[in-house]
């Protein structure tokens, strides 16, 4: 727990030894478990690389070249196999528009804040471009996935929060926008050497959450036509309905949702979009294996990628536009043993199913109480509770099943 301590200042301001320190301190964090350990090692670097005032450049860039050399390292695309946010973590903040940073004189810490100058500071953002496109054109989809998390606050909107002044925000567009761009440049970029969908789902939410407040027309034009130019093929169209509440995906059309009536119409367009997806899934893949095994594949990678997929919407479509398909889905999921993202969400199977007769529902939920899976024996309880809740009576044989599952918890 020291070692950072020890370490970063010799990496601050000991050019010699720099790139030694540097090393150890990431050689130390490889071997550590990002999500047990808030204070990660790496942040030690992340401090060593982010622009401060009051550190020269050169420091900066000097750390830029050795995490350039570590990553095209035999080993350095390793640490980039899994989700851990390391890009976001190293290189995120070379994009900031605001630094943040701690003045001490003494034993009083100043807590300072201003804006990036951004002539001064492009040298920064070229080189962590250059490292992230190189990562890109080298790196596994998961690494492509962390790279376009990095450069998120490249394309991101100018922020009110950010500057403080409306007034200033059409100047400070102009100003940033040719570094937005170039980050944008990367984004397409990125969508076209990788065409995973998961991918193509970060790119395309990413954007798709900047449009629906950005003001530099410029921008948008261009983020439109990199929007456009993603392929939209039926998983990319299922990963959406799987994660999607679609706020951002009528942008175009008619805006943000911000009044009652809004809201209600962009709710009804998305029921309408999830309703059409679940009618192609349901002719790609008739039967219920084929059907249960690219859901399940789709959502272990999402998972895998540290999203959280929210299957029960597409669930509710699928039952509304495949009735007897969605209840055979349904026998699949209880009946394959394996805790997965669908197993909690299989009762959403039985809402505006017309093949879901009480007779059908309680056998499925006899059944599935009896499972080992946790997440489905679960969604028994929730389903019936959920029921409760909405003054929805229980049939004689939910009752029954109820105080089974009771007397047996206890």
């Amino acid at each position: 727990q020291q070692l950072p301590a020890l370490l970063k200042p010799v990496a601050k301001y000991h050019e010699k030894y720099r790139h030694a320190a540097l090393s150890f301190l990431w050689e130390l964090g490889i071997t550590m478990k990002w999500e047990r350990n808030p204070g990660h090692l790496w942040e030690t670097i992340a401090e060593v690389i982010k622009f401060e005032p009051d550190k020269p450049i050169a420091i900066t860039l000097d750390a830029l070249d050795w995490l350039e050399h570590q990553l095209q390292s035999p080993s350095g695309l390793t640490a980039l196999k899994s989700r851990s946010p390391v890009l976001r973590l190293l290189l995120g903040p070379c994009f900031s528009r605001v630094v943040e940073w701690t003045r001490w004189e003494g034993r009083t810490a100043h807590f300072c804040r201003q804006p990036v100058p951004v002539e001064n500071t492009q040298p920064i953002r070229d080189r962590a471009v250059a490292i992230l496109t190189w990562v890109v054109e080298n790196g596994t989809w998961l690494a492509a996935l962390d790279a376009l998390s990095a450069l998120t606050p490249a394309v991101r909107r100018i922020l009110l929060p950010e500057f403080q002044k409306e007034d200033e925000i059409p100047r400070l567009s102009e100003l940033w926008r040719s570094e937005r761009l170039k980050a944008l440049g990367v984004f397409e970029k990125t969508v076209t050497e990788h065409s995973h969908c998961l991918v193509r789902y970060e790119a395309l939410q990413t954007l798709k959450r900047d449009l629906a407040y950005e003001k530099d027309p410029s921008f948008a034009k261009e983020a439109r036509r990199v929007i456009a130019a993603i392929p939209n093929d039926l998983t990319l169209r299922t990963v959406v309905a799987l994660m999607s509440q679609g706020t951002y995906e009528f942008e175009e059309g008619m805006g943000v949702p911000r009044t009652p009536e809004q809201h209600n119409k962009a709710q009804a367009l998305w029921n309408e979009r999830v309703f059409q997806t679940a009618t192609e899934l349901a002719a790609s893949f008739p039967t219920p294996p084929q059907l249960h095994g690219f859901l399940r594949g789709l959502t272990n990678e999402l998972v895998q990628a540290d999203y959280h997929p929210f299957p029960v919407t597409l669930f509710t479509g699928l039952a509304e536009a495949a009735p007897e398909l969605a209840l055979d889905l349904a026998r699949e999921i209880i009946g394959a043993g394996l805790e997965t993202p669908l197993s909690h969400a299989w009762p959403a199977l039985f809402e505006k199913n017309s093949a879901a007769g009480d007779a059908t529902q309680s056998e499925l939920f006899q059944i599935a109480a009896q499972s080992s899976v946790a997440g489905v024996s679960s969604a028994v309880i929730r389903a019936l509770a959920w029921k409760a809740r909405q003054n929805q009576p229980l049939s004689n044989a939910g009752n029954k099943l109820l105080l089974e599952i009771a007397a047996r918890a206890t």
